[in-house]
């Protein structure tokens, strides 16, 4: 109270003044209140200091009002003291924050009343999920919402959703129930939906929430949350406000009030966003240290999903995103984020994106069947496969060549096209039908080849690195290729 005092003198700073009287008001309960006021008082303290990032003081605090609630005989305010410990201790990643979770669950079923056996099925469900046992978490959450329900428990619902976020996050979508207005993460009902129920119009809702809406409060909830919907679905402008957002937490866990949740540690968001941004070595440091912390805590479904996603980021230069959205295309590629309208050459760059080193014929992105070789007897199966591939060749030199300017390589493959294809129509092994279908193919070569070339163009005039990636990665021809010339990921 002192030091409060002194310090509050020599900055004129109201808020530390009222502290100054608070630990005055304490000091005086200390020594002439009851036991159950002091242990009331500390309640309040530590209310006060409750926020993120500050744990170990926390504890100080708790601490004490558990001796003092003990000694008063105060079984109820033992079980709140014993619960926040173990917030406060698994949100600084120490292990014995969990025994705290199980040591109060089990003084909660023996308080006597309804609302204990409540306290203790909500945070069996938490433990449960924090320890990887999602179908068992699910069920315990559902038969405490029924209880919490009964009894008139306003936090039931809260709780509910809460612990049912935290499963689907591990990969168990499961229904949420609707959020009351009332309820402190109601805000953030576009998100939550789209966490448990990714459907796109929700994906769209994500995109388009204001940044504002998300809030602050005296846990991380909806900041994770957010965290965890921007790096999948939301915008550049999203993901590096809520990367700024949590950065000061990192070596922290996200947990939500009174263990009513474990999201995980804050490491495991950082580098999801970071990856989403394209940051690699940052999402790999993230994810390491997540990883590292996780298994520290025993949270083992933590643990396995921050070591698969540092081993796709190991493979792959970023989480690129390649997404049509109605009329247009997102782009999204190292870090930055471009819109365009919908068209024909960006569908075609789309369909080789997603089958990379693989050969796709044009008849395909067309929407048509491949050709199929005639059966004329003068040329086996062998001889015919041969000759088509080195047609399919010359076509692909023809296209490299006029492409970079190079009118003597063009002519030259030209001409040996030509006289394959004399010399086939000669031998009757590609005539006839076969002579019209090679025709229908250069068509269908050039008409695809234009398109293609006509979206790189408009891709490199808005975003040149994605432009330059993609142009060194696609090859056009009869079968056109996307070969990337670096690692990466590419979302649909």
């Amino acid at each position: 109270a002192i030091a409060a005092t002194e310090q509050a003198a020599s900055t004129d700073r109201p808020t530390l003044a009222l502290e100054a009287h608070l630990y005055a008001a304490l000091v005086r309960e200390l020594v002439h209140a009851d036991p159950r006021a002091t242990a009331a008082a500390l309640l309040a303290r530590h209310d006060a200091l409750w926020r993120p990032g500050v744990g170990a003081a926390r504890l100080a605090v708790l601490a004490d009002l558990i001796a003092v609630a003990e000694a008063a005989g105060d079984a109820d305010l033992v079980a709140e003291g014993l619960l926040l410990r173990s917030s406060a201790s698994i949100e600084l990643g120490a292990p014995e924050g969990v025994a705290e979770l199980r040591r109060f669950i089990e003084y909660a079923e023996h308080l006597g009343h309804a609302r204990g056996h409540w306290l203790a099925l909500s945070r069996r469900a938490t433990l449960a999920a924090l320890t990887g046992e999602l179908d068992r978490a699910a069920t315990l959450a559902a038969e405490a919402l029924r209880v919490g329900r009964d009894i008139g428990v306003p936090d039931a619902v809260g709780c509910f959703g809460t612990t049912i976020v935290s499963v689907t996050l591990q990969g168990r979508p499961t229904e949420l129930e609707p959020i009351p207005d009332g309820d402190p993460v109601a805000r953030i009902a576009p998100i939550l939906a789209a966490l448990t129920r990714p459907d796109g119009d929700h994906r769209l809702a994500v995109r388009s929430m204001p940044l504002a809406m998300v809030g602050k409060a005296h846990d991380l909830e909806s900041r994770v949350a957010a965290a965890a919907a921007f790096a999948t679905w939301g915008t550049i402008e999203q993901c590096r406000w809520v990367e700024e957002e949590l950065r000061d937490y990192a070596g922290t866990h996200a947990v939500v009030g009174g263990c009513a949740a474990y999201y995980g540690p804050v490491d495991y968001y950082l580098g999801q966003l970071a990856r989403a941004l394209g940051e690699v070595s940052r999402a790999q440091q993230h994810l390491s240290s997540a990883i590292d912390q996780a298994r520290r805590l025993g949270a083992t479904g933590w643990a396995a999903m921050a070591l698969e996603v540092s081993g796709v980021v190991a493979t792959g230069r970023s989480d690129a995103g390649w997404t049509r959205e109605g009329a247009t295309w997102r782009l999204t590629y190292a870090g930055t984020e471009v819109h365009l309208p919908d068209a024909k050459g960006l569908r075609d760059i789309a369909a080789l994106l997603a089958a990379p080193g693989q050969d796709v014929h044009v008849y395909v992105l067309l929407g048509r069947d491949e050709p199929v070789l005639g059966a004329d007897p003068v040329l086996d199966e062998e001889a015919k496969r041969r000759y088509r591939r080195r047609i399919e060749v010359l076509h692909e030199d023809i296209e490299w060549a006029d492409h970079h300017g190079d009118a003597i390589a063009s002519r030259s493959a030209s001409a040996e096209l030509d006289a394959l294809m004399r010399e086939l129509s000669a031998a009757g092994g590609l005539g006839g039908r076969d002579r019209r279908l090679g025709d229908e193919v250069e068509r269908a070569r050039k008409t695809v080849s234009a398109r293609i070339r006509d979206s790189l163009r408009r891709v490199a005039a808005i975003h040149p690195e994605l432009g330059s990636n993609l142009e060194a990665s696609i090859t056009l021809g009869v079968r056109c290729t996307y070969q990337p010339v670096e690692p990466i990921v590419w979302r649909p």
